[in-house]
């Protein structure tokens, strides 16, 4: 993680997506812990809390789901699994998250070949078949997003998160039906 890479500071101070200034968000929470994560990233080369904060000012800043810079997110994950020799293994949480960024910067199918790749370290955890959920939801694929919730429902142990997943499956069930269903128009 070369520090010379990029001003860390002003990868927190402006999102090149938007426009807009981290600061000038519209909570005041949003200013004062960007404010926190500009100063600690002025002082030294950033440690894990930094970038997670980063990464959280980036999802806050964003007025809408649609406004994420996904690419910078990106590259604060890459800088995030950085961190650690084995990042599968020594923090799963990042590897995840960055297969998400890289499906929302690069395409689904490119975040699925990333998810991929972690199927031997991470395949029989609920959030690897989670994040492949989203990711096959993300690509318009919506049997194999259900299949994929489904799969991580019942690897989750948490009751909320079990429920989430059965919810979400049959969100992207009943989307494909609704899809399916519809008449397709005939040329006439």
């Amino acid at each position: 993680m070369p520090g010379s890479r990029r001003d860390w500071t002003q990868r927190v101070a402006s999102s090149p997506s938007t426009g807009r200034t981290a600061a000038s968000g519209t909570f005041a929470r949003s200013r004062k812990a960007c404010a926190s994560c500009q100063a600690a990233l002025a002082v030294q080369r950033p440690g894990r809390y930094q970038v997670e904060a980063a990464i959280a000012a980036l999802h806050d800043d964003a007025a809408s789901a649609e406004e994420i810079d996904w690419p910078q997110i990106l590259a604060w994950y890459d800088d995030l699994i950085a961190l650690t020799d084995e990042p599968a293994r020594q923090d799963p949480a990042a590897v995840l998250g960055r297969a998400v960024a890289v499906g929302h910067a690069l395409g689904a199918a490119a975040g699925l070949r990333e998810i991929d790749r972690l199927r031997e370290v991470l395949g029989e955890r609920h959030r690897w078949h989670a994040v492949r959920g989203h990711l096959h939801e993300l690509g318009g694929d919506l049997p194999a997003a259900a299949t994929a919730y489904a799969h991580a429902a019942r690897r989750a142990t948490d009751v909320a998160e079990r429920d989430h997943l059965v919810r979400q499956a049959a969100r992207a069930r009943a989307a494909e039906a609704g899809t399916s269903s519809r008449p397709t128009a005939r040329p006439t």
